[in-house]
Order: C-alpha cells, then sequence, then structure tokens
C-alpha cells in the first residue's frame, strides 16, 4: 500500500514539476511530449563544537544561523570529525517524463538504491542514491477538462493534469508513459583550509 502511494505522489509531483517550456521544446523534436527536469542545490557548514561521546555536532550554516545534529551510528568515522572542519551536501534530483514507441515496456514499478560511505579512518562522507521508474498506460484522456487517467500494472487509476495541455492531443489511450525519478545525497566532511 506504502509502495502505490509513493508511485501515486511520485507521477503527481513529477508532472507538477516539469516546466511547460521543456514539454514544448522536447515535444516539437520527437512528436510525442517528453521532458527531463534537473534541481542542484550545494550547501556548506563549519563544525562550530562536537561531543564525540554524546555522538552530536554544532554545525554553523552559510546563512549565519547554528544547528546541532545527533549524529547516528551509521556515520562510522565520527570519531575523526574536529571542529573548524567543513561539511558538504549536495542534493540532486531529477525528473522525466517519457512516451513510449509501441510494443515498448510494460506497466510496472521499479527502485534501485545504492550507498557508498568513506573508508574507515577517513572523514565521514557518503554518497545515497536512489531511482524510482513507473511505467503506466494512458486509460483516458479528457480533452476538456485537460485531464489524463493513468493505470498502474495492478489496476490503480491515477488522474493528472499535464502543465501543457496541448500535450494531450498528441498522446493516446494505450500509450505507455515511463516516468523516472532520481534522488541522490553526496555528504563529505572535509578539513579546514589550511589545516593538517
Amino acid at each position: 500500500m506504502k509502495n502505490r502511494m509513493l508511485m501515486i505522489a511520485l507521477i503527481a509531483f513529477t508532472m507538477s514539476l516539469l516546466p511547460v517550456s521543456g514539454l514544448i521544446q522536447n515535444a516539437a523534436a520527437t512528436e510525442k511530449p517528453q521532458s527531463h527536469k534537473v534541481i542542484s542545490v550545494t550547501t556548506e557548514a563549519t563544525v562550530k563544537a562536537v561531543d564525540h561521546e554524546k555522538r552530536e555536532v554544532v554545525l554553523l550554516g552559510e546563512n549565519g544561523k547554528e544547528i546541532t545534529i545527533k549524529v547516528g551510528d551509521e556515520v562510522k568515522n565520527f570519531s575523526h570529525v574536529e571542529v573548524g572542519d567543513i561539511l558538504s551536501v549536495e542534493y540532486i534530483a531529477s525528473a522525466s517524463i517519457e512516451v513510449l514507441a509501441p510494443g515498448e515496456g510494460e506497466p510496472g514499478a521499479a527502485a534501485m538504491t545504492s550507498m557508498s560511505r568513506a573508508n574507515p579512518g577517513e572523514k565521514p562522507a557518503g554518497v545515497a542514491s536512489q531511482t524510482v521508474v513507473v511505467i503506466m498506460t494512458i486509460e483516458d484522456i479528457d480533452l476538456e477538462n485537460q485531464m489524463a487517467t493513468l493505470k498502474s500494472a495492478d489496476g490503480k487509476l491515477t488522474t493528472v493534469k499535464p502543465r501543457n495541455p496541448e500535450n494531450l492531443k498528441k498522446v493516446k489511450v494505450g500509450d505507455k508513459i515511463m516516468i523516472t525519478q532520481t534522488e541522490s545525497f553526496a555528504i563529505k566532511m572535509t578539513k579546514e583550509p589550511g589545516k593538517k
């Protein structure tokens, strides 16, 4: 049940994110609507205080605000964190929608997760990534109300309103839509510049 709700939320979220300009631009080249959107955010914070016994760290953000974080046991190299270290966090999210050619793909969903961590003795670092791919079938197109109903592999129906309603004229009932969303976090702790 949770996975099904996640898929529905993912589809609604992905379709609402996609810019109209991207849909129009890509649609002209392929005749079938498609779009790809990438969001990237990077931030840094400096370690102001650290308590290795309590596994707490006080970070000073780029905006001057402080935050105290309780560090879980999954951070294996926490003992190497020192005052003045710099924490860098990068978040990247991408979402794409593609109308598949006839005969391509079968309705369904798949997810892949990967994770890597720093080697023992190094400053804490890690990368985590998750990709979710959902293929649904267009069950109904309502041009008057600018809506489309999508059917998942288990028969659940989801009604969506695309940002560019003109794209509804470029698809037909029975077409399959592939929605791919990838999220990744990269976190690393580095020494203060000039510190050995």
